[in-house]
């Protein structure tokens, strides 16, 4: 292995520095942007939620294994790739949280990676966690290379998810893009804090009909600061004849605080590619239109993340006999989608009614025990034709 380490040239990058180590800021067009980082941009709450939300739905994503033929399609249960994805993956972390930092650390940091445990005769039996600012990805003779903790290990060897990528090496953190965005959001937070811990007081001038020498502007101005800076409930200034205090700098309302404030929550839902009301946000209402959004939801926040997962672990968790067999990971976006019963009712039914699932197959959706002859198709008799009522 020493004599490959020292074959490696080319060191593409370490995602140690792209992917937004905490404490790190982001170069942007802005000074607010050196103010974000992975610990900073989450107490962003509407980015937070963003974020999570994203991750959740790819951790409840069922992920099985499947064999797919020209007219069937087998669930393999039994397959290892099968139980670590739905039973243990490590000795750490279950299903969920595992495929919750898949999304969340892909996201954040621009790079998720684990390595694939095998035991003596290659067969996979875990999936481990990889901190991305512990590894190196190395690009020797058009082939990746990974480097963590002091070993090397081949691409096979690792699972990495890229998040936005321009050479489909590494990935680039949301965080990078978004950086000034939300430093100006950051910003409004700081500033809505700092005007409450002041309880709206601010920078000001005390005009005087008098003329003043410099020790006396001094101590009016000690005085007056002392007066209204105590941590006391009451503070009020007694202002000499003829003085009048005039307060410079502009409050919440004149910065307009909460228009600043709701704009970052629309942008880092662009940033995100999620429907506003995800993010809690009010004026999108209407039973259909929610619907939609839900869809809209699916289709650009999750199903391309969810895609890039699904082949990166078809690619490197079967075996090329198992690949041309049609082995695979099937994604069953389903519980995604579950709306109310009503309309769940409305959907199995037109199921059964094109003869695309049996009663069964509805109950084992709805986590319901089968019966006897559920398993069959059902035929709408008043769709038969004139031959099959004779």
């Amino acid at each position: 292995m020493s004599l490959f380490q020292n074959a490696l040239r080319s060191v593409v990058s370490s995602p140690g520095i792209l992917s937004g180590y905490p404490g790190l800021g982001y170069a942007g067009l802005t000074n607010s942007a050196s103010k974000v980082n992975v610990r900073s941009s989450l107490t962003i709450s509407a980015f937070y939620s963003g974020i999570d939300m994203i991750a959740n739905s790819i951790a409840i994503l069922p992920h099985h294994v499947i064999n797919k033929t020209d007219d069937n399609i087998d669930h393999l249960v039994d397959h290892p790739v099968h139980q670590l994805l739905n039973k243990r993956p490590n000795n750490y972390q279950t299903p969920f949280v595992f495929k919750h930092l898949i999304a969340s650390v892909a996201l954040m940091r621009g790079n998720f990676f684990a390595g694939i445990m095998t035991d003596d005769d290659g067969n996979i039996v875990g999936l481990e966690f990889w901190e991305s600012n512990l590894v190196t990805v190395l690009d020797y003779n058009n082939e990746l290379f990974y480097q963590y903790k002091g070993n090397t290990y081949r691409s096979d060897q690792v699972i990495h998810i890229p998040a936005f990528s321009f050479d489909g090496k590494l990935g680039k953190s949301v965080l990078e893009f978004a950086a000034d965005n939300l430093g100006t959001t950051l910003n409004a937070q700081k500033f809505g804090s700092s005007s409450l811990e002041d309880q709206g007081l601010s920078y000001g001038i005390i005009e005087s009909e008098k003329s003043l020498n410099p020790e006396a502007k001094d101590a009016i101005g000690t005085a007056f600061s002392k007066r209204l800076t105590t941590m006391s409930k009451h503070r009020a200034a007694v202002l000499d004849e003829g003085m009048v205090y005039k307060r410079i700098g502009l409050n919440p309302e004149e910065s307009k605080f909460i228009e600043t404030y709701a704009n970052g929550i629309e942008d880092i839902a662009r940033w995100l590619h999620i429907p506003n009301h995800k993010l809690r946000t009010k004026g999108e209402g209407g039973y259909n239109s929610m619907v939609q959004l839900e869809l809209d939801y699916l289709q650009s926040a999750v199903k391309p993340l969810a895609q890039k997962i699904k082949e990166e672990l078809d690619y490197k968790l079967f075996t090329t006999s198992e690949k041309e067999n049609g082995v695979a990971i099937d994604q069953n976006f389903k519980i995604l989608l579950q709306v109310d019963p009503k309309s769940r009712a409305e959907y199995y039914k037109s199921m059964v009614f094109l003869k695309a699932m049996t009663p069964n197959e509805i109950r084992v959706l709805e986590s319901l025990n089968p019966y006897k002859g559920g398993e069959e198709f059902l035929q709408m008799s008043n769709l038969l034709n004139e031959q099959q009522l004779k």
